[in-house]
């Protein structure tokens, strides 16, 4: 299975090989953006403390007290992925005229052009080479704050390049693609100045218990305290996908369209998968497929079979659950589950990548209700015995968790288990840190 890291010994730096426990290490942020602040202290051990499923789960059905349900709730579709008005003219909040500089020559064999794309001629072996900048894509963003992009693309992966800046003006913008999924942070600009900035964007259409967004559209969003766009570029790219299987805690949410937390007064809800792309360069696609309320075997009929269909040879396939799982399956048919994701990645050479449940604010605590055994402590033995891939996120969340103020704790979460956008970016920090330091091929796409 290539790429499969092969068993070792307690490996520290947060991603284990073979299954080896670890969660010393783990670099976050505490607070404000993502990598800032200190790095996460060692200890903290796993699966202790707190009351058992607290803050429940989107999606209901659970045991857990105080959460919220998600069952009976707004029922819309197509989410805000929609396509928008087309618009006239130059840089959006820049006062210029996008420029196509950027004129690259190596080609990338074998890269398909869907809709028109111009394929990817970076020859930059799946880094952040930049694309042309399109002066057509730029009129079709409309807006000041958010500027919002709905391109016509076929589904696939594509990369971005897009040059932000006023010719009049300071600008700050942060840039996000699809759903609500944040690929920069917000940066400023000086007046007259430009700066680009690649990333990679799988396009598809998603669907969710309670909400969907169509296909056939690439969303670009740009906000933050003055946004400005000067320019816009895609192209089709030949790149391997990182597929996301799991729950609520690492979906794309888009409130907009379905929100069971307004109770909370929150409207930022996020998956720390939703935020991951941010971590990645232009090399490698997020494709998260993870929905709300589902176990390892559920999901597994439900959401995953598109996901079987088009993984491919050199492609990712990340697997957390448990949160759900501990509600109504027993540590053996938890482990069965899970096994039947590795089988499949094996047989279509997908290197797969197991992520043991994200803790909850009250601590990390994953006992089967059924059986009275750790599901963390399962997958562990699982990863272990399949000589797979494991990145030990039960014991590097408690363990940042551990460093945190009880009031800078709570503002990552919402209820105690699902996270505000800050939070889900921290977590997901400190899963692309944990894959930084390890040998599973995906390093090399950390940026």
């Amino acid at each position: 299975m290539g790429g499969i890291a092969s068993a070792s010994g307690g490996a520290s730096g947060g991603l284990a090989t073979g299954g080896a426990v670890v969660g010393s290490g783990g670099r976050s942020g505490t607070g404000g953006g993502a990598s800032t602040g200190g790095v996460a202290s060692t200890g903290g051990a796993s699966g202790t403390g707190g009351t058992t499923n607290a803050g429940g789960s989107a999606n209901g059905g659970g045991t857990g007290s105080g959460g919220a349900t998600s069952t009976g709730g707004l029922g819309s579709t197509g989410g805000s992925r929609t396509s928008g008005t087309t618009g006239t003219g130059g840089g959006i909040g820049s006062g210029g005229t996008a420029t196509g500089t950027g004129g690259l020559t190596t080609s990338d064999a074998g890269t398909s052009t869907p809709d028109g794309a111009k394929p990817d001629t970076s020859g930059s072996g799946g880094t952040d080479g930049e694309v042309p900048l399109d002066p057509t894509l730029l009129a079709k963003c409309t807006g000041s704050n958010p500027i919002k992009c709905d391109l016509p693309f076929a589904n696939g992966n594509y990369k971005v390049t897009v040059e932000l800046g006023s010719a009049t003006a300071s600008a700050t913008t942060r840039v996000l693609a699809e759903t609500r999924r944040i690929v920069l942070q917000p940066t400023t600009t000086a007046a007259g100045a430009y700066t680009r900035f690649t990333f990679a964007v799988n396009v598809r259409a998603e669907q969710h218990d309670g909400y969907s967004a169509p296909g056939g559209i690439l969303n670009l969003t740009f906000d933050g305290t003055a946004p400005a766009v000067h320019g816009v570029g895609v192209a089709a790219a030949s790149i391997p996908t990182l597929y996301v299987a799991s729950d609520s805690t690492v979906c794309d949410w888009d409130p907009a369209a379905y929100n069971p937390f307004a109770s909370y007064g929150a409207t930022d809800v996020s998956g720390w998968g939703q935020e991951v792309s941010q971590y990645f360069n232009a090399g490698l696609a997020v494709a998260n497929y993870a929905d709300s309320g589902e176990t390892a075997g559920t999901f597994y009929t439900k959401f995953y079979p598109p996901v079987k269909a088009a993984m491919k040879q050199g492609d990712f396939l990340i697997v957390e659950f448990g949160h759900n799982d501990m509600k109504s399956d027993s540590s053996t048919n938890y482990r069965a589950n899970l096994m039947k994701y590795l089988t499949d990645a094996a047989a279509k050479s997908v290197t797969p990548i197991l992520i043991t449940p994200v803790s909850r604010e009250s601590g990390a605590n994953f006992v089967s209700q059924i059986d009275n055994v750790a599901l963390d402590a399962t997958m562990r033995q699982l990863a272990s015995d399949q000589k797979v891939a494991l990145v030990d996120l039960t014991k590097l969340s408690s363990t940042y968790l551990g460093t945190l103020s009880s009031s800078a704790k709570s503002a990552l979460y919402i209820d105690g288990t699902h996270f505000h956008e800050a939070g889900a970016t921290q977590i997901a920090n400190l899963v692309a840190q944990a894959l930084k330091g390890a040998t599973t091929g995906l390093e090399k796409y950390v940026r």
